[in-house]
């Protein structure tokens, strides 16, 4: 199986390479894995570097996952969606997801997550 990093994705993504953008795309389908720390690197490449915005960045991961196999899949694609909602950065809407999807405990100092863990959905 072969696991792509974030700058694959970034090619396939922009299309801006067309012979890169073609060679992940031959992976994903041949059954192409990303890390979901992978995705996590995009999501700051795209918007930070590409300054795409938080719902470009979110649609074009959340299209990627359609395709792609990755752990958590079900977080990742809670935590992208949380992203376009939120103005926390994107490892923060990591942990919320992990929250508020499987109900996992989160210990953080960080006031502003703390209340958006403890507020309804």
């Amino acid at each position: 199986m072969i696991m792509l990093d974030a700058n694959a994705i970034i090619r396939y993504l922009l299309d801006d390479i067309n012979e890169q953008a073609d060679a992940v795309e031959t992976a994903i389908n041949n059954g192409a894995y990303v890390a979901p720390l992978i995705l996590a690197e995009c999501v700051y490449v795209l918007s930070k570097f590409y300054k795409q915005s938080r719902s470009d960045v979110a649609v074009s991961l959340l299209r990627v996952l359609e395709c792609i196999q990755t752990n958590d899949v079900d977080v990742i694609r809670a935590s992208l969606i949380l992203y376009t909602s939120e103005t926390m950065d994107y490892a923060d809407c990591v942990l919320l997801a992990y929250n508020r999807v499987r109900g996992t405990e989160i210990l953080t100092f960080d006031k502003k997550l703390q209340t958006r863990l403890s507020s309804p959905q």
